[in-house]
């Protein structure tokens, strides 16, 4: 017996899924940008317009037909929207630059102490205390602590695209703004990661204790032995090929071997590509010109179409409720703000270099879309809760152009401190 195939007619219904989903998400990302807002902002909006919120709801045939009848084409397509997730994340990695963390030394440390630790406590203190205003099909624990850790993630890429627009990347603040997203994203995702396995839905077969010493044993290795591995490897690859696709090709592999590794030991797949990402960022071998071949394909295709896809989870109408929705934002605002003041305190801050950290650090974009999504899919939240992160993740991108504001005294040109961060637009 053959492999399981699409027959002509399902083909047919997931190219048309493609092209109206990629389609409308290009065109309102451009136009989102045009008007100075993330491009995410129009992705989205695409997949709400083109699923059960508006389609669903004026035309409900032609979505029947389109998303929902043939099974299979569906299927199809959120396969590709998996793939998808896996290469947004291997991005991710490739921007956390270890070096440039380094760097700020004792400002990072406290800042990145108080930009996870108290999001955390205070997200967990939340998630406990509204736990019975929402039906859940997990414990209170459980809840409180994946809204904890949905607190501590910030947006890598995100803010530094919008440093990008400011002209602040090459700024000391801007230095430590992207070094301090930086590690909120490494630990943010360390403790999504092992609630997900405490929930018991991420489809590992592992204990919760096997699952925590793995995903720390994990990213201690990704930063070392890993690291120097995959230099070494891709060294070879190089000699041996003299091509950059075949430098990508062994990248490509490794980020499905490491999906597929913490898949199995009981954390999301998307933990995998992230290290993977991590350990071959500063490669000498893994070039600027190869990033960004990479890239094209990733920021002009797979990402517009994963944020699309967003919108055909629910209907945001229906599912909109204006008590969770005002609870997530509100969370996301105190605890990374109250964050960012206690810890720029302690570091020495001045009142503005603390505000654009503080707006900087609140910004989730795509990290924090991505987030829903996985949680979503797994059933550790419902409709409300998943349109309710979706919203904050927007509004908390739209409103980090206010850095600005707080920027421009303060503001001076430090070129070491940027000279290695890299620039994408993937999660905007």
């Amino acid at each position: 017996m053959g492999i399981a195939k699409l027959i002509d007619h399902e083909v047919f219904i997931l190219i048309a899924e493609v092209v109206a989903l990629l389609g409308l998400a290009k065109l309102l990302g451009e136009i989102s940008k045009k008007i100075k807002q993330p491009a995410v902002l129009g992705e989205i909006l695409a997949g709400i317009i083109l699923g059960p919120t508006i389609l669903g709801n004026l035309f409900p045939n032609l979505f029947q037909w389109l998303f929902i009848e043939t099974k299979n084409s569906s299927l199809a397509l959120d396969g590709l929207v998996q793939f998808s997730t896996l290469m947004l994340l291997f991005v991710v990695g490739l921007e956390i630059e270890l070096k440039q963390i380094i760097k700020q030394g004792k400002t990072v440390a406290w800042l990145t102490l108080t930009g996870v630790g108290i999001p955390f406590v205070l997200g967990t203190a939340v998630g406990w205390c509204s736990y019975s205003l929402f039906p859940m099909n997990i414990s209170q624990t459980v809840f409180a602590l994946f809204v904890g850790a949905a607190m501590s993630i910030s947006a890598l890429p995100v803010i530094a695209k919008v440093l990008l627009d400011l002209n602040m990347l090459k700024t000391k603040i801007g230095g430590l703004i992207i070094a301090v997203a930086a590690t909120n994203d490494i630990i943010g995702w360390i403790l999504f990661t092992v609630v997900l396995g405490l929930s018991g839905l991420s489809g590992g077969e592992n204990n919760i204790i096997i699952t925590i010493v793995a995903t720390l044993a994990l990213a201690g290795l990704s930063v070392t032995l890993f690291k120097k591995f995959m230099d070494w490897l891709l060294d070879m690859t190089y000699n041996f090929t003299h091509s950059s696709g075949a430098v990508i090709g062994v990248c490509m592999i490794f980020m499905f071997l490491g999906a597929m590794l913490t898949q199995w030991i009981g954390i999301h797949a998307v933990f995998g590509p992230f290290l993977v990402g991590m350990a071959v960022s500063s490669s000498r071998h893994f070039t600027h010109q190869m990033k960004e071949h990479f890239m094209v394909i990733v920021s002009n295709v797979l990402a517009p179409l994963f944020f699309a896809s967003v919108g055909l989870k629910v209907n945001f109408i229906a599912s909109f409720d204006l008590m969770a929705v005002s609870i997530i934002i509100a969370t996301a605002y105190v605890t990374k703000m109250s964050a960012a003041w206690i810890g720029g305190r302690i570091s020495r801050l001045t009142h503005n270099e603390i505000m654009a950290v503080g707006l900087g650090i609140t910004a989730r974009g795509g990290m924090g879309i991505i987030l829903a999504v996985i949680s979503f899919n797994a059933g550790l939240i419902t409709a409300p809760i998943f349109a309710a992160l979706v919203i904050m993740a927007v509004v908390t991108s739209m409103t980090s152009g206010l850095i600005t504001k707080f920027s421009k005294v303060e503001s001076v040109n430090d070129t070491e401190l940027s000279k290695k961060v890299e620039l994408r637009e993937i999660t905007c």
